[in-house]
């Protein structure tokens, strides 16, 4: 439920129910009295009186540190997209005299260290900055006074400071739990954790967040309480050595393909010079960053497969993900081969979860003798539909 910030004075709430159906409209949205839907929840939380009670509250620098890493200078264009359509005309104009006045004062300080930036390079970095500061400050509103409490098999999570946020989750229910981290992250020994779950977080590009951002010993000791059903486990399978060159060939093809685009764009645009110098040092910058996350990905990539559950870590650009999924969960496993993967004997598996808008989490260079290993024993012991293509 939602306690939007224009309800409170008339003692109104937004709910919102939804199934297991694997279906994007399958919540109910109803705004309702208070006491109504406070006796809605207190029907929910006769299940959760007896079982495992714990609760856990961030520090405030983790939630700001969290809110600054996952926000996106897209979402935050669309946001402030949306507030020109439904803003006044006179207002827009004001604003948009206000913004290319600022794009010529910040385009004349720069001709004096850069000689010869457009304008229209300066506007696009400004918009995108503007952009992410906006998403930054809605994601801190957003999670600010983020609270996770346990009771029984029940899972209830509030956040939010004007539009206060309230999920009731059955983590039966949950497909899978979801670490996620960036390459600074990942070196930094920190995670932040996401569930899949039907119904929570689906609406207005809401992280569906667990946990929001700690130091990995204290994430994994506070999900062996929140959620033991995930727990993590050294892998068991790794990539092989000859799928070494498969993580980093993409950085290793752009790197010198910069160097070769650049001196071409000098030669017949001179006048572009500054400009092609400084696009090309932010590319070699970028692709060395790229190429360092691949190495790291190549030797962080595995697969193990415990009891009830498979534990999955991939890369995906210079994001990290350890994905602990219950077989029950796992409708299909595909292999697939290229003709050098056949050659050499590793093949790509992709696991595909239960519910269909959630995307397949894919594991490059897993030796083809331990793929299909996998595959033989999840399909007779859950019956995964498995596929060698």
């Amino acid at each position: 439920g939602e306690k939007k910030f224009l309800l409170r004075p008339f003692g109104a709430v937004v709910g919102h129910i939804s199934s297991d159906s694997g279906k994007a409209n399958d919540v109910l949205t109803l705004t309702m009295r208070y006491r109504d839907y406070a006796r809605l929840f207190s029907e929910l939380a006769k299940k959760k009186r007896s079982g495992i009670k714990a609760s856990y509250r961030p520090k405030k620098l983790y939630l700001i540190l969290f809110s600054t890493i996952f926000s996106s200078a897209l979402s935050g264009v669309l946001f402030i997209s949306t507030f020109f359509i439904e803003s006044g005309k006179i207002l827009v104009d004001m604003l948009e005299g206000y913004f290319l006045t600022t794009v010529d004062e910040v385009s004349s300080h720069l001709d004096a260290v850069i000689d010869g930036i457009p304008k229209i390079v300066v506007a696009v970095v400004l918009i995108l900055l503007i952009g992410w500061v906006c998403s930054l400050v809605i994601n801190l509103l957003r999670y600010t006074k983020f609270r996770i409490e346990r009771v029984g098999r029940f899972v209830s999570v509030r956040s939010g400071f004007f539009t206060q946020s309230h999920c009731f989750i059955d983590t039966s229910k949950i497909f899978f739990a979801d670490m996620r981290q960036n390459l600074l992250m990942k070196l930094c020994g920190i995670i932040s954790v996401q569930v899949s779950c039907a119904g929570y977080s689906r609406r207005k590009s809401r992280i569906p967040v667990f946990i929001p951002i700690n130091k990995r010993e204290d994430v994994l000791s506070t999900m062996r309480i929140l959620l033991p059903s995930s727990e993590v486990s050294p892998p068991t399978i790794k990539p092989s050595p000859k799928s070494f060159f498969r993580y980093i060939f993409l950085p290793v093809f752009i790197i010198p393909s910069v160097i070769v685009v650049m001196f071409p764009i000098i030669h017949f645009f001179p006048l572009w010079k500054d400009v092609a110098v400084l696009l090309s040092v932010t590319a070699e910058v970028l692709s060395v960053i790229f190429l360092t996350a691949k190495i790291v990905a190549y030797f962080s990539t595995g697969i193990s497969v415990g009891g009830d559950t498979i534990c999955i870590r991939y890369s995906m650009g210079i994001n990290f993900r350890t994905v602990i999924i219950p077989k029950r969960n796992i409708a299909k496993i595909s292999l697939t081969q290229s003709i050098f993967a056949r050659r050499y004997g590793y093949c790509n598996m992709t696991f595909f979860s239960a519910s269909r808008l959630i995307s397949p989490h894919f594991v490059i260079g897993i030796p083809l003798a331990d793929a299909e290993k996998i595959l033989s024993a999840s399909d007779s012991n859950t019956g995964i539909q498995a596929y060698n293509v």
